[in-house]
């Protein structure tokens, strides 16, 4: 990700003006951005994903560093220029992509000072890019609750040690009145569990480990918890829906977090239990192993690697498989808690207004 947006942070934040008055001003920025992605972007909606279909809404790649450094510059227009693209494909039923520029200005009218403390003042400008990029889904923030955005606000911000004002109580109690609410008639809402800010939580060392996951681009910093979730596995599939919606570029992020350390590649053939079990049939066939398809994967593991062991190794270099590295592996986990702790008070958050 860091390497498409290198360029963006040296340089102002411009605007073309052309002599056709009829024609829109297309903020610079924009162009330079779009030929940036050229080679991930959908043919006809190039702010959009080429794996998914454009009315999908999914972006391009990681878009969060640029609405970061447009918010410190005060370059507005370039944001919404870049959110009208995402939304150009599927702007809602009879609607237009404009109905965006509202979301951006609640955005930027919101005073998330008053609610959270973070040490480093930008990451304030980042909070309110992940409510800009998660405003593309249209609809009320409150049901962001029924979704993973929370949690994903929660895994990129986390690392920060975000420091809860008293006023938080005031968002909690709406949320809670939202849930009650929601809950008089609909079954979902009924069971929904209250939310509380978890104030008690102390703020971990700022540690080595730390350090570098803050050095991550923010879909990086997703799917390395994502990765820490599930104990590893294949880094380019280490990556759900949820979070390719927010926008990713999987290659680079996981180029990125390789170049951290924090991941090492597994040579541990019982990583291959990941694989569904026709997929292991089908590499004891191509194999020449001995087998029955009775097996467990267990066992179809066990035979592969016993008897090609050096097969597994190169299978599990092929697919990047990756484990956490041991140097870091104890603060990993510990990060992981603490920020899986912090969920229910960016869900709070989403009803800041």
């Amino acid at each position: 990700m860091k390497s498409i947006f290198k360029n963006f942070f040296s340089k102002k934040c411009d605007t073309d003006h052309n002599s056709n008055s009829d024609q829109k001003q297309i903020p610079t920025s924009i162009k330079e951005l779009q030929n940036e992605i050229d080679d991930l972007g959908h043919a006809e909606y190039p702010f959009l994903s080429n794996n998914y279909s454009p009315n999908s809404r999914v972006p391009a790649t990681d878009f969060i560093p640029f609405i970061k450094y447009r918010i410190i510059n005060n370059d507005y227009q370039s944001i919404i220029q870049l959110m009208r693209n995402i939304l150009a494909s599927n702007p809602g039923l009879g609607a237009r992509p404009e109905w965006i520029d509202d979301e951006i200005d609640e955005v930027k009218n919101s005073n998330f000072e008053s609610y959270v403390d973070f040490d480093d003042k930008d990451v304030y400008a980042e909070l309110s890019s992940l409510f800009i990029i998660a405003s593309k889904s249209g609809g009320d923030r409150p049901f962001w609750l029924t979704k993973d955005i929370p949690k994903h606000f929660s895994w990129i911000l986390g690392p920060y040690f975000p420091k809860w004002k008293n006023i938080m109580h005031d968002l909690a109690d709406k949320a809670n009145e939202f849930i009650d609410e929601k809950g008089k008639d609909l079954p979902y809402w009924e069971d929904y569990p209250k939310l509380k800010v978890n104030f008690g939580i102390e703020p971990l060392t700022l540690n080595k480990t730390v350090e570098k996951v803050r050095s991550l681009s923010p879909a990086a910093r997703l799917q390395l918890f994502f990765a820490v979730s599930h104990e590893g596995g294949s880094l380019p599939t280490l990556a759900n829906y949820p979070i390719r919606s927010m926008g990713i570029n999987v290659n680079e992020t996981s180029e990125e977090i390789i170049n951290s350390k924090l991941l090492v590649q597994s040579y541990d053939p019982q990583m291959m239990l990941r694989e569904s079990k026709r997929s292991l049939l089908e590499i004891c066939e191509d194999q020449q192993i001995d087998y029955r398809k009775s097996w467990s994967k267990g066992k179809l593991v066990n035979a592969l690697g016993k008897e090609r062991s050096e097969f597994v190794k190169v299978h599990l270099e092929n697919n990047d498989v990756v484990t956490i590295n041991t140097d870091y592996k104890s603060d990993l986990l510990a990060l992981f808690e603490y920020v899986e702790n912090l969920t229910d008070s960016f869900k709070a958050l989403c009803f800041i207004q």
